[in-house]
């Protein structure tokens, strides 16, 4: 398997989503790609997938050194025997690509073995195979050794000469889909009605320099910044369920369900502190599920242990520890909010998860989670931040389970990976920010913060402002 590094391949996931991509590594547990492109369109640079959600493996594409290039008889005294080698080479290549052939070919079970498969590989015969392989001159060149003139001619020059071109690459930037590229890099979003304010973005240490200042410097510590922004959230929560309609089959008094996926970092804090504050506002049923299982008796800080000890205190609040007992209390009624609080701008599930037990447990409420996609009685599919299974530092995909969300609540301000995030994103539609408390003269103690101050952008007495 170490051997076939480079190759590009075709792998079909259990659950029959297929993804494309030049195979980087490879470990007993996993194996990564590059260039990985998803069955829905999306991309990403690197990608790693489990042993244990592999079901097939196809390889399309051989890597450009794998190439024989074979070189044709000049017909002379000679030419027959040179003719008679190349068909001798021919014949090993076919062998050794009918081994391979057969290697990856073959129907893999539920558990795919990689030590199983790299045993049955003949190493030898490969190995013999590559020392056959012809490489024209041309492909051995030094690359450094060679410049471009002003003719577009290649002229070799020797390591005495030691000659060092400037080579201007401003013509690149006339190519549309790096022109493009570059300008989704620079976008920013805007807010307000009649004078647009452009809305910088964020990167998650910039988000923390200003959680830390506001603690240090202007005594606003996390617990306080949790109970200013749970205010602010739970009246935008109140007014995206203004739409809520009961069901036809439920009672005249039915009240919207609220889903919350939680974890005990940041973000899973804010929303129970969001959700404690809209049970004050307004009568509706809340569940809220932690699928860590590390983190399920308790929580592993203060700050979170207290959140959860003052929502349980409040009536119609519900703790199901299975898929099985969230359906059983919902009774097969879509709930009107999913709340993604997964991961924050500070971690990732990967971080957060290390129980082998989890993983699985996650990926089952992810797919529950994307399976309200198209079910018109949940109004919203709400992530804190960024989407769990996604790097809120690069925008990169992580796993391919990630979670699809209709609106996003960003921290204070929009972390820098979100325009990326519009690629592989199509029914995000709504982005918001919400006011965590932190002053303005924060963005003046760090030079890499200035841009954040004398941007006014909660209007009123909101907390909270959308984003276009």
């Amino acid at each position: 398997m170490l051997n076939f590094k480079g190759y590009q391949i075709e792998i079909e996931l259990k659950d029959g989503k297929r993804i494309t991509g030049t195979l980087k590594q490879v470990s007993p547990k996993s194996l990564t790609l590059t260039d990985a492109v998803f069955q829905d369109g999306g991309v990403s640079p690197v990608f790693k997938i489990k042993a244990d959600k592999l079901y097939d493996l196809k390889v399309l594409k051989l890597p450009p050194n794998a190439n024989v290039k074979m070189n044709n008889g000049n017909g002379n005294g000679n030419g027959n025997g040179k003719q008679e080698k190349e068909k001798e080479k021919g014949k090993e290549r076919d062998r050794f690509t009918e081994k391979a052939d057969e290697i990856w070919d073959t129907e893999m079970s539920s558990d795919f073995d990689f030590q199983g498969n790299l045993q049955r590989f003949n190493k030898k015969d490969a190995f013999k195979d590559f020392q056959n392989v012809e490489i024209p001159k041309d492909e051995t060149k030094i690359p450094h050794n060679e410049m471009v003139t002003a003719g577009n001619v290649k002229e070799t020059t020797s390591d005495s000469d030691k000659i060092t071109e400037s080579i201007n690459i401003t013509h690149l930037l006339r190519n549309d889909s790096i022109a493009a590229s570059l300008a989704n890099q620079r976008k920013t979003f805007t807010c307000g009605s009649k004078n647009k304010i452009k809305v910088p973005l964020a990167t998650p240490i910039q988000l923390l320099e200003m959680e830390k200042i506001a603690d240090e410097k202007f005594m606003l510590p996390l617990k306080t910044s949790l109970e200013h922004s749970g205010i602010h959230i739970s009246r935008l929560l109140r007014n995206m369920l203004k739409s809520y309609t009961p069901p036809a089959t439920s009672d005249s008094d039915a009240v919207p369900t609220v889903v919350a996926f939680v974890s005990g970092g940041r973000s899973g804090s804010r929303c129970i502190s969001a959700l404690r504050c809209l049970l004050y506002i307004k009568d509706i049923r809340c569940i809220i599920v932690n699928p860590f299982i590390n983190e399920r008796e308790s929580f592993d800080d203060d700050i979170s242990t207290e959140q959860i000890n003052k929502i349980k205190t409040l009536n119609n609040v519900h703790f199901p520890d299975s898929l099985a007992k969230l359906k059983e209390l919902l009774q097969n009624e879509p709930p009107s909010i999913i709340i993604d609080a997964l991961q924050g701008f500070d971690d990732t599930v990967s971080d957060l998860d290390f129980s082998p037990d989890s993983n699985d447990n996650i990926a089952q409420y992810i797919k529950w989670i994307n399976s309200h996609e198209t079910v018109s009685a949940c109004l919203e599919v709400i992530s804190f931040d960024c989407p769990a299974h996604i790097d809120p530092s690069s925008g990169d995909v992580i796993e391919s389970d990630f979670v699809h969300p209709t609106t996003i609540l960003s921290t204070g301000w929009p972390l820098h990976c979100l325009p990326k995030l519009t690629q592989i994103l199509p029914d995000w539609r709504n982005t918001y920010v919400y006011d965590t408390g932190v002053p303005q003269q924060t963005y003046l103690l760090k030079p890499n913060l200035r841009k954040f101050y004398k941007l006014d952008i909660y209007p009123g007495f909101s907390g909270t402002q959308e984003l276009k």
